[in-house]
């Protein structure tokens, strides 16, 4: 078998806190296992799950070796919404679960070091198996972001957005215009930078998301969730937004 990334994680783990991981698997490989110091932290994993009313779902996952899930579900439609969600993941009977709260994934490891969805019995529609399977992928960093971006089409009102990586997950973002400003700090997680903001009182808070697009050099700027959209609007004057997608002009050494 492949060792995938998961096998690699369990492995670490398993040498590291033996009895946390309940798959044989995982036991096993764990007298061959890297040295601690050298075990991989993360095992990240993407694909596009089917939608019922939208094009798709672009989704992420990352497991982290502490036994934290992250997954990020970005819905393809008209109006972004992009959601994080946070959980933790465990071996169960040979089949990878994540829990969001009381809501429980299970996944079944391939040979080829993918995961794919499957019921808790561990059962998959073979029609529409490699519709449910997500692909080990390498996560960008915040170094991947990094740069100096213009706002495109901005009717020249030159609306800049400023990286610059704080580590490796941590990035500090910066947009500036004539009537617009904002600085934060945010995480990158499953390719995406995840900004908490607040606009007014202690109540008023959005998150702001910024990620690539298919366009290479490019990034889009958004709430994660659409109907808080006017909050970007809260920086700017005269009906301006922090909203849009921005081009990359130059790039930042780190």
């Amino acid at each position: 078998m492949n060792k995938g990334p998961l096998l690699l994680l369990l492995a670490c783990l398993a040498a590291a806190h033996p009895g946390l991981a309940d798959d044989k698997n995982a036991s096993a490989d764990a007298a061959t296992a890297p040295k601690t110091e050298n075990c991989i932290q993360t095992a990240t994993y993407a694909g596009e799950l089917p939608c019922a009313d939208c094009a798709g779902i672009e989704t992420l996952l990352t497991l982290n070796r502490d036994g934290l899930a992250v997954l990020t579900s970005h819905y393809l439609t008209d109006d972004p919404n992009l959601f994080i969600e946070r959980g933790t993941w465990s071996m169960k009977d040979k089949l990878l679960a994540v829990a969001f709260g009381d809501d429980t994934r299970y996944f079944n490891p391939l040979p080829d070091g993918a995961i794919m969805m499957v019921s808790k019995d561990g059962e998959a529609s073979d029609a529409l198996a490699d519709a449910y399977t997500l692909k080990p992928v390498t996560p960008l960093d915040a170094a991947s972001f990094a740069g100096q971006y213009a706002l495109k089409d901005d009717n020249g009102d030159a609306q800049t957005l400023a990286i610059t990586a704080e580590g490796n997950d941590m990035a500090r973002v910066e947009v500036k215009s004539r009537d617009c400003e904002f600085q934060g700090a945010g995480r990158v997680v499953n390719d995406v930078i995840e900004l908490p903001f607040k606009t007014g009182g202690p109540d008023q808070a959005a998150v702001m998301i910024i990620r690539p697009t298919q366009n290479k050099g490019e990034l889009a700027l958004f709430t994660s969730d659409y109907d808080e959209r006017y909050a970007l609007n809260y920086f700017c004057r005269g009906g301006g937004t922090l909203a849009g997608e921005y081009a990359l002009k130059k790039t930042v050494a780190q």
